[in-house]
């Protein structure tokens, strides 16, 4: 029997060797919503433009080349340009398949990880300070479905992803430890939404819960016991569900969001946000990295840094006065 990784060889196209990838390789190690995302990027920004090429042709400088492309012209809708997040997602996708190659000793090296790194040039953005999550939590008070505005209040309290309040069970809490665990995340697949472990197993964590967390949680679980009682619904497995007890939408509770905050004077903000500002206020109140990277679930502290690196500006301002009061 001849296996499909013997007839995978540098003379083979791109089309093929992303073929013989994802059919063979990424199923071992992936989880099903990843592939699904990685292929569809392959399949709409890589094959178009190089997927007929021999496997051996493609260098750093087609790479080059091909970024820069998409950076410009790439997008699928005429008149709109790809976002720094789907490059950048674009490009990982498209090094863990020739990184396989190298692997698999198809090809010698990796032509995009040799590939010049684009300057993506960071927009300006609005991140939420004390003033305003202050603000927020009043702001749920207003809000006529009260299982909208626990979420909201829970995924400022904890910096907990969307995906991991929805699919959060009421035996992941534990109320006499004041602590929840994350053991899973749900995540839209195909039109569906699918159940799975955390991605990494740094995500897998435990939450310490502050008291207001406590409140919260304990007002939930009355919403939710009167609610399955009225509804008839045996099981009440999940923190928050919809109105049928399935799982909570997570684009109808960050439209619910963006509209709280729209009608507040402040547009422009996603539920995502809600999680950078619980970091912000760790960070700025002198928390330790290590314990703010293990808290939001990151694999290293390096992670942490990178995508927060905006917010040590106040803390540098903190070192700043600790000094002065110190010695001045």
């Amino acid at each position: 029997m001849e296996f499909l990784s013997q007839k995978i060889s540098e003379d083979s196209t791109v089309i093929e060797l992303a073929q013989w990838y994802f059919d063979t390789i990424a199923p071992k190690g992936l989880k099903e919503h990843t592939i699904f995302n990685n292929q569809s990027l392959i399949s709409n920004y890589v094959l178009p433009y190089i997927g007929t090429k021999p496997v051996r042709e493609i260098s750093p400088v087609v790479i080059d080349e091909l970024l820069s492309f998409l950076m410009e012209r790439g997008a699928l809708r005429p008149n709109k340009k790809l976002s720094d997040s789907t490059i950048r997602q674009i490009r990982i996708a498209a090094s863990s398949v020739f990184q396989t190659a190298v692997q698999k000793e198809i090809i010698d090296r990796n032509p995009v990880a040799l590939s010049t790194k684009l300057r993506i040039e960071k927009s300006e953005r609005n991140f939420l300070d004390e003033h305003s999550c202050k603000k927020i939590l009043l702001l749920c008070n207003s809000l006529s479905n009260p299982q909208i505005a626990n979420a909201i209040r829970l995924l400022l309290l904890t910096g907990m992803r969307r995906g991991e309040l929805i699919g959060l069970c009421w035996d992941d809490i534990d109320f006499r430890k004041r602590e929840l665990s994350i053991r899973r995340t749900v995540s839209q697949f195909n039109g569906s939404e699918v159940v799975t472990t955390p991605k990494t197993l740094s995500s897998q964590r435990t939450i310490k819960l502050c008291g207001s967390a406590i409140s919260v949680l304990k007002e939930q679980k009355d919403i939710r016991e009167s609610f399955t009682k009225e509804a008839g619904i045996k099981k009440n497995e999940y923190v928050f569900s919809n109105k049928d007890g399935g799982f909570l939408s997570g684009a109808y509770l960050n439209n619910c969001f963006r509209k709280m905050m729209a009608d507040a004077g402040m547009p422009g903000f996603h539920i995502h946000d809600l999680r950078y500002a619980n970091a912000s206020i760790l960070i700025n109140n002198g928390v330790p990295m290590k314990l703010v990277s293990r808290h939001l679930g990151h694999s290293s502290v390096a992670i942490t840094e990178e995508f927060y690196t905006h917010l040590f500006q106040d803390s540098l301002k903190i070192t700043a006065n600790v000094i002065e009061k110190s010695i001045c």
